[in-house]
């Protein structure tokens, strides 16, 4: 049910009170006026009986003629006055009687030579037995005139019909006549008689009239009543509207401060409200915002609840971080549904349990591939109640990686050097010891003695390599040089071992740069073998490349020498220059056996070996480790593309010099 405005219920207020203050009004005058017509009634009515005595006495003063017209006009008189006139005439001794204490009942059976005369309206209404009941009245109430005077009223009820039309009210009033035609004394009585029915229906127009000017006095009141409730509340509901306004965070709507008395004060009050809380409400959302800003920008990811457990904060990096883990545990929730992180991340005890205590407690926890450090602190209130809880998440698997990184790399360089070790001393031991006297194993043993040194000063070597280039502690210094040169220097040196593992080693020897035969077939390559790793625009002449000489050297042999340890005898290994986006592409390719795809990731971590358990070399997993930074260095990138079974390619780029050697 819609409730009502306050303008409706002031109205209706005003209009049940003045309808209760007139119908009490209304009701009051009306009992009052109906008590005084009924007496002013009856006095008009002794007035009228008084003067028809006179008329009835003048009849028998005044002679024939005259006494004859005022009979007429008594008998005309009960038309005129609405009432019914009744004449009795008594015998004079019962009035002498009664004055000496005489009386005795009258019974109107009785003959006491009273004689009644009645004088009926037109349309009375009469039946005969109803005056004969109205005569035996009168003549039952003589005794009561004789004794109170001259004036009496009486009421009259009709016993034979029970309804209101038939009640009277009788007036009466006794007369004395000394008639001059026989000298005698007459005495008498005139009884008007005028229906209650009359005497309401006068009194029903009074009261007509009086509900009428009621009425009209309540409409005109209700007029200016209106105005008057309008005008005060008007800006009453202007100051609703602008609190109306203000609960949906509009602070631009103002009320009228001019409405009179306290409405202007609450207006006024209520202006100054919305200004107050628009500067509060301002303020707030700077903070936030700023809040928010400081948030996004931190990269940990941070997470606010109040006691009950609900979010108010959480910033773009918990989105970033932790998106992955539940889209592949099919946790992230559906569009337009916010992460119920506790839940989500299994720290629900975590949370309640910082709220129950207020200690502030660390995790470290795995989600999938990622390993998150996570705190979680209690949040306090001025009165030191806790008010929430704050947690702070941080991916730490690069961290973790490389804590383990190290500890392997220590315990690889350990093992490293400790093989070498072990070797030359279990063959220093017998030679110290005189065991070995005979002079071909003494030679022999100084052979495998110095192999071993070799390989311990290679291994030492490469580490401090490592070392220096991951420090960056050395300007590498660059140098324009011919992509030719560097391939035929490091054909030079690796053509040896390349027959000595029987592998063909394809490394074109780049010509001068003939624009006239730039649109020719490429002849130094087989597009057919290198579709599978992804290379094209093949050089068929020499270019210029931007670098250093002797670390690129470093790393072409390098990656020469990786892939002859994996390509079995009678495969082949072929360089592949080629242009790239503002570079030049250099590739090392193979056909042996390839890298599986679970494995190439790892490739260029140090002392990484592939398949180890089976590898026939002495490899020391650093090569590949040196020249990713080699290749990092000079400011290009290197990557890997391999087939199982298929054969590998190990591609780098370099800067292009400033200019090809044959403009």
């Amino acid at each position: 049910m819609k409730k009502l405005t306050i303008f409706q219920q002031v109205m209706i207020l005003i209009v049940v009170s003045l309808l209760l203050f007139s119908s009490l009004i209304f009701g009051f005058f009306s009992y009052a006026t109906r008590l005084q017509l009924q007496k002013n009634q009856v006095t008009a009515m002794f007035t009228t009986t008084n003067s028809i005595v006179k008329t009835v006495k003048s009849i028998f003063s005044l002679n024939n003629e005259a006494a004859r017209s005022q009979e007429n006009y008594l008998r005309s008189l009960p038309d005129v006055i609405a009432s019914d006139i009744f004449i009795v005439y008594f015998d004079p001794q019962r009035a002498a009687n009664i004055s000496s204490g005489k009386t005795g009942k009258i019974h109107p059976e009785i003959n006491y030579n009273d004689t009644i005369n009645y004088c009926l309206r037109e349309n009375h209404g009469y039946s005969e037995s109803e005056i004969s009941e109205i005569i035996w009245k009168i003549k039952t109430t003589v005794n009561n005139l004789l004794v109170n005077g001259s004036n009496y009223s009486f009421d009259i009820n009709l016993n034979s019909h029970n309804k209101s039309g038939n009640e009277y009210v009788c007036t009466a009033s006794s007369f004395n006549v000394n008639r001059r035609s026989d000298k005698t004394h007459l005495r008498g009585a005139v009884f008007l008689v005028k229906s209650k029915t009359l005497i309401r229906s006068n009194l029903l127009v009074l009261n007509l009239s009086l509900l009428i000017g009621v009425s009209l006095t309540l409409l005109l009141m209700i007029i200016p009543i209106l105005l008057l409730v309008t005008r005060l509340i008007k800006p009453l509901v202007k100051t609703r509207d602008v609190a109306l306004a203000m609960q949906k965070g509009d602070f631009t709507q103002r009320a009228d401060e001019n409405a009179p008395a306290e409405i202007g004060d609450l207006a006024k009050s209520v202006n100054k409200l919305s200004y107050n809380l628009n500067l509060t409400l301002s303020s707030l959302h700077f903070e936030k915002n700023r809040l928010q800003q400081l948030l996004n920008n931190l990269a940990e990811g941070v997470l606010a609840y109040d006691a009950s457990l609900l979010l108010t904060h959480q910033n773009q990096a918990m989105l970033t971080l932790f998106k992955p883990y539940l889209l592949e545990e099919h946790r992230w929730p559906d569009k337009g549904r916010a992460v119920n992180w506790p839940q989500a991340l299994s720290l629900e005890k975590e949370f309640k349990q910082a709220l129950l205590t207020g200690e502030a407690a660390s995790y470290k926890r795995s989600y999938g591939k990622m390993i998150v450090a996570i705190d979680i602190y209690a949040l306090s209130n001025e009165l030191n109640n806790i008010v929430g809880v704050l947690a702070s998440f941080r991916d730490i698997t690069e961290q973790e990686e490389r804590e383990q990184t190290q500890k392997d790399y220590v315990a690889n360089v350990s093992h490293e050097l400790r093989t070498p070790l072990t070797a030359i001393r279990a063959l220093i031991e017998p030679l110290c010891d005189g065991i070995v006297d005979n002079e071909e194993d003494k030679l022999r043993y100084y052979h495998i003695i110095l192999d071993e040194t070799m390989r311990l000063s290679r291994l030492i070597n490469q580490i401090l390599t490592l070392s220096r280039l991951q420090a960056k502690k050395e300007k590498i210094a660059l140098e324009d040089f011919s992509a030719a040169e560097l391939l035929l220097t490091v054909k030079s040196k690796m053509l040896q071992l390349a027959k000595e593992k029987d592998i063909e080693l394809q490394i074109p020897e780049l010509p001068d740069y003939q624009p006239e035969a730039a649109d020719k077939e490429q002849e130094l390559y087989n597009p057919a073998e290198l579709k599978d790793f992804d290379l094209h625009n093949y050089l068929n002449h020499d270019v210029l490349i931007q670098a250093n000489f002797d670390y690129l050297e470093q790393l072409l042999i390098i990656l020469l020498d990786n892939a002859m340890k994996h390509t079995p005898a009678g495969g082949k290994v072929q360089i592949v220059v080629s242009r790239g986006t503002g570079c030049i592409v250099i590739s090392v390719v193979d056909n042996g056996e390839g890298i599986a795809a679970d494995q190439q990731k790892y490739v260029f971590e140090r002392f990484y070996k592939i398949d180890s358990s089976r590898e026939q070399t002495r490899g020391n997993g650093l090569g590949l480790s040196i020249a990713k930074q080699i290749v990092e260095s000079l400011g290009g990138k290197i990557w890997l593309t391999s087939r199982l079974h298929r054969g590998s390619c190990f591609s780098f780029s370099v800067k292009e010099g400033a200019e090809e050697s044959a403009e």
